[in-house]
């Protein structure tokens, strides 16, 4: 199966995940390059990358962190090899920080249950009240210079794992 990096302008629940230069699909083309990978599918077969939302702090599969579990044992049964990496949720100016904090922490309980290494974005990334307007292009999503700096944390991350 191969995946072609199309740069889509509209996908995920309604809203885009281009922005105005491609600067993060080039920046992943280039690092596949650097990589060897010729296809995005050849990096998907082997490694899955999780980032969390926020709902509750329950393991009931109809909760994000019960959910999450229910992902995390799917793969571990069904692709054994594959390596998973738990990202948590960026503090934001959009949403509360309080509930944000809640799944950061079952998230990272999550990654420790099944020995998975986890980046906490939340408190590491970076981004907080003082450095949206500098990181994010709505205080939500991060900008280009918002990307730049998370990915060179999760690359060192992954690297490091």
């Amino acid at each position: 199966m191969t995946i072609k990096l199309n740069r889509p302008t509209n996908a995920l629940q309604g809203g885009s995940y281009r922005n105005a230069l491609n600067q993060n699909w080039d920046m992943l083309e280039k690092w596949m390059a650097e990589n060897g990978i010729k296809e995005l599918s050849d990096f998907l077969a082997n490694t899955s990358t999780i980032g969390g939302g926020r709902h509750d702090t329950t393991f009931d599969t109809n909760t994000s962190l019960g959910a999450l579990r229910a992902i995390i044992e799917y793969i571990r049964m069904n692709y054994p090899g594959t390596e998973i990496y738990l990202f948590t949720p960026l503090q934001n100016a959009t949403r509360d920080m309080d509930k944000h904090e809640v799944i950061t922490n079952g998230i990272i309980a999550i990654a420790d249950i099944y020995s998975l290494p986890r980046l906490d974005l939340f408190r590491m990334s970076g981004l907080g009240k003082y450095t949206y307007e500098l990181y994010t292009r709505d205080g939500l999503h991060p900008n280009n210079e918002g990307f730049h700096m998370i990915g060179k944390r999760i690359v060192r991350m992954m690297e490091s794992s």
